[in-house]
């Protein structure tokens, strides 16, 4: 009861924690919501007064365009008063464009300086990383040239105890090695003679035994040959003969005989196989019915099982249970779990044994489908189950 208790508030915890977080960002999201569409007014009322501006402005411009041609008086010769405007208005839109094209590597430097000066920070940065970098180096050399320097010392008089042994070693080895020098010379000279000596036995008893087992072989492939001509030439005596003809006739005929013998037992076969069919349809009409009370049976194990489960911890604070009935219950479930396992097992065992039974027959006897379930006891302890309604 008080593991109950305990996993209950650690669960309520962590179910009052999700939901204040939920809430939480809930409430940002509404927020930014709002942020949004108090934005997007702005957005649109900044927009319509400056369309509301540019429209103004176009109308006055053409207000005074109109007034410019209807009180002109200069221009030039073949030109009417419009046309003279309008070459006004292009050459003062050329400047207007000269204008904007010195001015915009003037504005595009304004707009670079800002990441040229992170770019310089960076590049300080790196430079002040290499420079540490260099110092750490240098430093790091420093000692290590000490170290280096007083493990030459050491180096030095080591290298000069181990040349002096070094000296003595190899004077000893050399006159070790003459010595074994001398000794293979002459066991070398021993056995090279005793090899060679072997391998001219061996090397002229190989040839002998490769010439006897060449020439067996050519003179069976000449017997075979021999009796492979003799055989072609029965062949075709035997083939222009008429008792040849006579055999061939026979044997056509004694074929045709075993054709419709075949025929009639693969009809009789037929029929037999449509009435063991209509005989099976029957028992697995029964067997459809013993399968869905199994199942019914089944369902109802599990969702005792899950209920009891449900009933062994409260749904809030004011429900408990005692010692005693949590006992019955766990013990009624370990009781639903055995019985729901073993009706699971028997039921494997009576599919896979069904599997290899029409595997191997294709088609059951009734005896034989009672038989697997009797062994298997799939429908022991099992209700009588009443007759569908067609």
């Amino acid at each position: 009861m008080l593991v109950a208790r305990r996993r209950y508030r650690r669960r309520r915890a962590c179910v009052v924690a999700a939901q204040r977080r939920v809430r939480t960002y809930l409430a940002i999201r509404d927020m930014e919501r709002l942020a949004w569409r108090a934005l997007q007014t702005r957005r649109w009322e900044a927009t319509a007064l400056l369309q509301r501006v540019w429209r103004g402005y176009k109308g006055r411009r053409r207000a005074t365009l109109f007034r410019k041609i209807q009180h002109a008086k200069y221009a030039r010769k073949g030109q009417t008063s419009a046309q003279f405007l309008l070459r006004r208005r292009l050459l003062r839109l050329g400047a207007a464009l000269l204008v904007q094209r010195w001015i915009r590597p003037i504005l595009q430097r304004s707009r670079m300086q800002p990441i040229h000066a992170w770019r310089v920070h960076q590049a300080h940065l790196c430079v002040q990383r290499y420079v540490k970098a260099w110092l750490a180096r240098v430093l790091a050399a420093r000692a290590r040239k000490r170290l280096v320097e007083a493990a030459q010392d050491i180096e030095r008089v080591f290298r000069g105890h181990r040349g002096r042994s070094r000296v003595r070693g190899i004077i000893l080895s050399r006159r070790q090695l003459f010595a074994a020098i001398c000794m293979q010379s002459i066991v070398r000279g021993f056995l090279a003679r005793c090899c060679r000596r072997r391998y001219l036995q061996e090397s002229s008893g190989a040839a002998l035994k490769i010439q006897k087992t060449y020439r067996g072989m050519q003179g069976r492939q000449i017997a075979a040959i021999e009796r492979a001509k003799c055989k072609l030439l029965a062949r075709d005596k035997y083939k222009a003969s008429l008792l040849s003809k006579l055999d061939l006739k026979l044997e056509m005929r004694e074929r045709k005989f075993f054709l419709k013998r075949q025929i009639e037992l693969m009809e009789v076969s037929h029929k037999s196989l449509r009435r063991r069919r209509v005989g099976y349809e029957k028992k697995m009409v029964d067997v459809r019915k013993h399968r869905a009370w199994m199942w019914s049976r089944a369902n109802e194990v599990v969702a005792e099982t899950y209920k009891l489960k449900r009933n062994l911890v409260g749904a809030s604070e004011n429900v408990y249970v005692t010692k005693l009935e949590l006992d019955a219950d766990i013990a009624r479930r370990s009781e639903l779990t055995a019985e729901l396992t073993q009706l699971h097992v028997k039921l494997m065992a009576f599919k896979q044994m069904l599997r290899e039974k029409i595997d191997e027959v294709r088609v059951m006897d009734p005896e034989e489908f009672w038989d697997i379930a009797a062994r298997t006891a799939i429908f022991d302890g099992m209700e009588p189950v009443a007759p569908l309604e067609a």
